[in-house]
């Protein structure tokens, strides 16, 4: 009984979040410039450099932040896909 109760809880809770830390690593391995993203503390940006450990991320035009990549937390809802040619960050 209790080998079972292991087993739910393992494929349950344990697995899942496993699975989404490491397709967080994965997103954070891949960040590239240009890229649209928020960060753990609600920042929108569009990346603008990527270092080793930090990004810097442009958060208004001619305002640019550093992060660190641990902190961007996912893609920005409703962002254009790459390559559409569109471009918050345009001067006309």
């Amino acid at each position: 009984m209790l080998l079972v109760m292991f087993a739910v809880i393992y494929f349950l809770m344990i697995r899942p979040q496993q699975k989404q830390a490491k397709q967080h690593r994965e997103y954070v391995a891949g960040l590239k410039k240009g890229d649209d993203v928020v960060t753990n503390s609600g920042i929108f940006g569009k990346i603008d450099a990527v270092e080793d450990a930090v990004v810097r991320l442009e958060i208004a035009r001619d305002v640019k932040i550093r992060v660190l990549k641990s902190q961007i937390a996912a893609a920005q809802p409703g962002a254009p896909a790459q390559g559409d040619g569109s471009n918050w960050t345009k001067k006309d």
